[in-house]
């Protein structure tokens, strides 16, 4: 099983979803991650600032390969959640 990877504007958006108060069940069931992953991403949020998710080259390229992810996930019934 590979792990999945996610483009710095999606832990952004994200991060910046839980700091607005939003439940972090509410933003890992809306966004399809674990709340585990949120918590880490909201704590490096938190320790290293807007450099948290800064992007490198091979994070680039694997961002390309989410946009099918996203794709799927707007037309799933998770989406109507919005």
């Amino acid at each position: 099983m590979t792990r999945r990877s996610f483009p710095e504007s999606f832990k952004h958006e994200a991060v910046d979803q839980v700091l607005a108060c939003t439940l972090f069940r509410h933003v890992n069931q809306t966004l399809g991650i674990t709340e585990s992953l949120l918590a880490k991403w909201k704590r490096q949020y938190e320790q290293q600032g807007g450099d948290a998710f800064r992007a490198t080259a091979s994070s680039v390229v694997r961002a390309r390969s989410c946009v099918g992810y996203v794709s799927n996930w707007l037309r799933s019934p998770w989406s109507a959640m919005l």
